[in-house]
This record gives C-alpha cells, sequence and structure tokens, in this order.
C-alpha cells in the first residue's frame, strides 16, 4: 500500500480492509509476504487504486536474489546515493557500512572505471557482500566505521546508509555514533572530497555535520521501506 502523502488513514488500515474485501471473496485466499499473486494499493488525491503485481519480488532486485539480511537498501535507493555521487574514472570511493553491499553494487554499475571499497562491523554482512560481489573488483572488509584502516587524504566520495537508529543503532546511541563517524570520514576525504548520505534521523547528522565542519546541504526527502529519510550531501573544501 502506498500514498502520495502520509494521511491519518495508515497504509495498514487499507491493506487490512483489502485483505478482508477479498478473503470473504476467494475462500481460498491466504495472506503471506512475498506471495505469488499481490494486490496493490496507490491511494493518490482521495481516490484508492488497485493494481496486481505481475512481476515476482526479483524485479525489485534488479533480477537477483532479494538480500536476507535486515533493513537491506532497495536498489533503487542504492542507485539515486550513487547518482548523487557520480563517481569518476580513478576515484576512491567507499560504502564505509556496506550491509549486503547495494550501494557497492549499484556502483559498479554505474561506473566500473571507480574503484570501490567497503566494509562493515558485521562480520556476516562483509562477508555476503564479498560474496555478492565476487568478480566485480570491490574490496570488501570487516572494520568499524568509526576508525577506519584508510590513509588520511585518500577518499574521493562516501556513501552510505546511515543507521536510522530503528533496526540498527537508536536515536540516543546515534548522538555518539554520527559525530565520530562523520569526524573520521571527514579526515580521510581529499581536498575537495564528498559524501552522500541517507538517514532518517536527521536532527542527529545535522547536529554532527555542524559540529565537523565541512559544507552540507539537504538533497532529497525519500520514503525508505515506510519511513520518511532525507539524502544529504556534504562537501569537504
Amino acid at each position: 500500500m502506498k500514498q502520495d502523502k502520509d494521511r491519518q488513514v495508515r497504509r495498514k488500515q487499507i491493506a487490512a480492509c483489502i485483505n478482508e474485501a477479498v478473503g470473504s471473496r476467494f475462500r481460498k485466499w491466504k495472506r503471506s509476504d512475498p506471495a505469488a499473486v499481490e494486490l496493490w494499493g496507490f491511494y493518490a488525491r482521495e481516490t484508492l487504486h488497485l493494481g496486481v503485481r505481475l512481476s515476482d519480488e526479483k524485479m525489485r532486485y534488479r533480477g537477483q536474489e532479494p538480500p536476507e539480511r535486515r533493513g537491506a537498501l532497495r536498489p533503487t535507493v542504492a542507485a539515486a546515493l550513487v547518482y548523487l555521487a557520480d563517481p569518476a574514472d580513478g576515484e576512491l570511493i567507499v560504502d564505509p557500512m556496506c550491509g549486503s553491499g547495494s550501494i557497492l553494487r549499484e556502483g559498479v554499475a554505474f561506473n566500473k572505471h571507480a574503484r570501490y571499497v567497503g566494509g562493515d562491523i558485521a562480520g556476516d554482512a562483509a562477508a555476503e557482500s564479498a560474496v555478492s560481489l565476487a568478480g566485480k573488483g570491490v574490496d570488501v572488509r570487516e572494520w568499524d566505521a568509526r576508525d577506519l584502516p584508510l590513509e588520511p587524504a585518500t577518499v574521493d566520495c562516501f556513501i552510505c546508509n546511515l543507521p536510522f537508529g530503528r533496526q540498527y543503532s537508536t536515536p540516543v546511541a546515534n548522538e555518539a555514533l554520527y559525530p565520530a563517524l562523520l569526524s573520521n570520514w571527514t579526515e580521510k576525504l581529499k581536498q575537495g572530497g564528498r559524501m552522500v548520505l541517507l538517514t532518517a534521523d536527521s536532527a542527529a547528522v545535522e547536529r554532527a555535520l555542524d559540529t565537523c565542519g565541512p559544507a552540507w546541504r539537504t538533497e532529497h526527502k525519500v520514503k525508505v521501506l515506510g519511513t520518511w529519510a532525507n539524502i544529504y550531501t556534504v562537501q569537504v573544501a
């Protein structure tokens, strides 16, 4: 269920009504996720539009198997972050909290002539990314993003889906985590380097950016798995 804007009527309520109506008409209907047949509702301009999804769930992931890791970024959002970063030939692009590797994968698809390095503090995530990116020339490591094993002034661009403080981290933890991350990453950036960051914890990241000192701006507001988030671009002088 999707809406063109937030309303008091929530999508879960509408989805429950649709399931009840379909179930009363088709007794063998069983609700499951993912399902073989799905009804999608779009609530726009006070009108509910219903459609049947004809593709399977792989279409959301460009024909690949959906990642099993909780909170994995959808390819469309990852591609948008890479597009804003605009990797150039030979540049070093780093995803310091790469999870299942969605951003790195989209980076290679955007420009395979850039250099890509990713890592995650969770060993299983780093291992999953290394397997899914095998043969693409991406260096994936297990590391702590607060203390990256990279030389200062060597990175052209960081692209990162920061912890929103829900599935990973918490709003309280982000108050300390974000400044630690951004101060370390700023040190690793070349002069004129940049970052593209996604988070729903806007207050925390904006306070951290103001403390670190680089120029930043909000580029876009996007909805990620039902949660509003902001994409930020950051430029180091």
